[in-house]
């Protein structure tokens, strides 16, 4: 099961509420009619929430694909190394 995220462009959304019209399960509306998204986009709702997405007049919905939860990291020097390697780098 994979879940995904629903993102708010803030800047972008002018509160007109589709989004909490089409997804009641995830996204309602606060006093202003500025959406509210409360959870993360299961696979039960993902076509809703596209629907969502591709209902926004303003463009102001994204839905991302949520990032791999990883075990915390134990030893906290570690971040930097895995950082690092990501990007093919070496540490100093």
């Amino acid at each position: 099961m994979s879940n995904h995220t629903l993102r708010v462009d803030w800047p972008n959304c002018k509160a007109h509420g589709l989004c909490a019209e089409i997804l009641p399960e995830i996204v309602s509306l606060d006093q202003w009619g500025y959406p509210i998204v409360m959870g993360v986009v299961t696979s039960d709702v993902l076509t809703m929430a596209r629907s969502a997405v591709k209902a926004c007049p303003t463009l102001a919905l994204r839905l991302t694909k949520a990032p791999p939860r990883h075990g915390r990291i134990k030893n906290r020097a570690g971040w930097l190394t895995d950082f690092l390697h990501h990007f093919g780098m070496s540490r100093p």
